[in-house]
């Protein structure tokens, strides 16, 4: 029986028809050859599409792009469909990430059109596991087209319900529970949202572990928690911030946090491309608990409002130079799967967001890539160069 199944997707996997099998994501020590114009290195990466002559004639073009800055999108797009083939239909969305790793927004928009259409196109012997996830990302949260009714609603309600029924975090999901939430993003404060702020039953910040963070509005009733916080020696979080609940993505790895109650919170991976970043992730688990009302302050998803960049974390100095340290994050937490998820619950008013974000959410979506592919090129040059 085992040997059948073998078999079994050895056949469909050679017939375009993935079981169980998601695309190679790149990571953070690919992203250095990049950097480094490692191209030898980095056509041994991955051959696209086992062939030989347009996996070099991708990498050529993207350092070419690089060092020059400049590409023929068409002709590259056109390029990239001509090669394809169905039964390496997978490798598109690498094709895709690293597209979004060079600021190349609406070109990978395109991609990841042109992949869902390939993947629609086809019949599928068995529903794996990730094929069931493309199909959360195209059709629940991420749907392009989305229809502004109830059973849309519903949907992605019953969702969210159904990944809390395994939470074991019971104590939290009551405190949520039925509660007007405020999530403080961690944008540059607007003084008059301060008064805001406060009209509501919970508070909720990301990263929290100094009250000298927000001097003027110290009050934070549950934080979330990423694990880079927590390698960061210099940030160690205050044992006096008054939490009421602290949430982490593996508690392991807070053993002398035990004064505050932590919790671990739920990961999203099911619902986009690559990892979904903490704002995300917070959004979801907070809907996922049932609350009143979730409203969003202090977050532009790395829009330039005004041409500046609104989120101080985005951006540090060396000498006289100011840099992005977001342009690597770019790929691993998806811009675009970002963008979707938030129109479509502020569309189908699941979530409430503040007046920066309201404008953002608003804007099409071409809009939106195209506005970021424009202010980012010079950092996404200087990060590689």
């Amino acid at each position: 029986m085992i040997n059948l199944l073998g078999k079994l997707k050895a056949f469909n996997l050679n017939n375009g028809n993935f079981l169980n099998n998601a695309p190679k994501l790149i990571n953070y020590k690919q992203i250095e050859l990049l950097k480094k114009k490692k191209i030898k290195k980095l056509i041994n990466l991955n051959f696209f599409y086992k062939n030989n002559n347009f996996n070099k004639y991708f990498w050529d073009q993207i350092i070419s792009y690089l060092k020059y800055k400049k590409i023929s999108e068409e002709n590259f797009f056109k390029k990239i469909k001509k090669n394809f083939n169905h039964i390496n239909i997978l490798e598109v969305i690498f094709i895709y990430q690293i597209c979004l790793l060079i600021g190349k927004f609406r070109l990978a928009f395109r991609l990841r059109n042109f992949f869902f259409k390939k993947v629609n196109f086809k019949s599928f012997y068995f529903k794996s596991r990730y094929l069931k996830k493309l199909e959360k990302i195209n059709n629940l949260l991420q749907n392009k087209k989305l229809n502004k009714n109830k059973e849309s609603k519903i949907k992605i309600l019953r969702y969210l319900s159904l990944k809390n029924i395994n939470q074991i975090n019971s104590d939290y999901s009551k405190f949520i529970h039925s509660k007007d939430i405020n999530l403080i993003g961690v944008g540059v404060s607007q003084k008059k949202n301060i008064k805001n702020y406060l009209n509501a039953d919970v508070i909720v910040k990301m990263n929290f572990h100094n009250k000298m963070q927000t001097k003027k509005f110290p009050r934070c009733d549950v934080s979330y928690y990423s694990d880079n916080l927590f390698l960061k020696t210099k940030k160690i979080i205050q044992r006096d911030l008054n939490l009421k609940f602290m949430l982490v993505k593996k508690s392991k790895n807070i053993q002398k946090y035990k004064n505050y109650n932590v919790r671990e919170f739920q990961i999203f991976n099911d619902v986009m491309f690559g990892t979904p970043s903490l704002l995300i992730n917070c959004t979801l688990d907070l809907l996922s608990r049932s609350p009143k009302s979730l409203k969003i302050f202090n977050s532009t998803i790395y829009y330039p409002l005004g041409q500046k960049l609104y989120d101080a974390n985005q951006k540090k100095i060396w000498g006289d130079k100011k840099r992005s340290n977001v342009i690597g994050s770019f790929g691993t937490h998806d811009v675009v799967s970002e963008f979707l998820i938030l129109r479509n619950l502020f569309k189908l008013k699941i979530i409430k967001v503040d007046k920066n974000l309201k404008y953002i959410l608003n804007l099409n979506i071409n809009k939106f890539l195209g506005d970021m592919e424009n202010f980012y090129k010079k950092l996404v040059f200087d990060f590689y160069n």
